[in-house]
């Protein structure tokens, strides 16, 4: 019964579009399906693989969008008829919930998984008063996922996403910026910094890669406005300007040497204790990306 709901909601949404294309990228964004690897190769090239594969910046979406749509109803009956309740904690458990049925849905995308479980020990130190964002936190998180399942250590999905994740920390560690400066800065930060892993796994590059930090920004609005289009079947109506993005396209080839790749890393580490070498990985990553293909294979 279950395999047969999830087959009629998938062709609900995948129904909406008539490009093939278009069908395969959605049927990997909502349901974490896999695409052509034609298609693969165009949003490597774009620098935007992580926007398609469902991972941890997509259940943070979701869980934030459940959370403010459930806001203000259950702030409105906890007044009523539980005034004693933490609406914090209760809002959290049924986002988790909901989350947690979505992650069963799609089948546990590895990166879901230390999303989902790194969102739960979050939560387990906030309540206890402990720093949430802190290299502790995910070192614990890291292990503890291990722990249960030994097999992600041969995972790209589940690694990239630590190193997201890890990065982020590295960024509100080292600045110390404004609230909406730290928003913008902290997506030119994290594409230098991924850059050189993804140029590694990948190599696909084309003069658009760039781009993809100001497509990160407005996906937090795109990803949750294409999920409400297609609830009410206008799923659709980007098509058009997704296809035209698709064909400005034209993919090069960009590597990076494993020495050079493992170098960055441990300055990276390095950076934790040391933060003025951070610049040092900025400097690296923007000749990387502007210089010749052949200097770092």
């Amino acid at each position: 019964v279950f395999k047969q709901s999830k087959s009629k909601f998938q062709n609900y949404f995948i129904s909406q579009h008539k490009n093939k294309d278009i069908q395969e990228i959605f049927s990997a964004l909502f349901f974490a399906n896999t695409m052509s690897k034609e298609l693969k190769s165009k949003f490597s090239a774009l620098g935007i693989s992580h926007l398609v594969a469902i991972s941890g910046f997509h259940l943070s979406i979701l869980g934030g969008s459940i959370f403010l749509i459930l806001f203000y109803p259950y702030r409105f009956f906890q007044r009523i008829f539980f005034p004693y309740r933490n609406s914090k904690i209760d809002l959290f458990v049924i986002s988790s919930i909901i989350l947690f049925i979505y992650m069963n849905y799609v089948n546990y995308p590895p990166s879901l998984i230390r999303a989902f479980v790194m969102m739960i020990v979050a939560m387990f130190l906030y309540l206890r008063h402990i720093e949430i964002l802190s290299f502790v936190s995910l070192t614990f998180t890291i292990l503890f996922i291990l722990a249960f399942n030994i097999s992600l250590v041969f995972s790209y999905g589940f690694w990239l996403s630590v190193l997201g994740v890890f990065y982020i920390f590295l960024f509100l560690h080292i600045f110390k910026l404004s609230k909406l400066l730290s928003f913008f800065s902290i997506h030119f930060f994290i594409y230098l910094m991924m850059l050189p892993f993804s140029l590694y796994l990948f190599s696909s590059y084309s003069s658009l890669h760039f781009t993809s930090i100001f497509v990160s920004m407005i996906f937090y609005i795109f990803y949750p406005f294409e999920l409400f289009l297609h609830f009410i079947h206008h799923g659709y109506l980007f098509d058009e300007y997704i296809l035209k993005y698709l064909e400005l396209v034209k993919i090069e080839s960009k590597e990076i040497n494993l020495i050079y790749l493992a170098l960055f890393s441990l300055v990276s580490l390095l950076s934790i204790k040391f933060k003025k070498l951070i610049y040092i990985l900025i400097l690296f990553t923007l000749f990387l990306g502007v210089g010749n293909e052949n200097i770092f294979n």
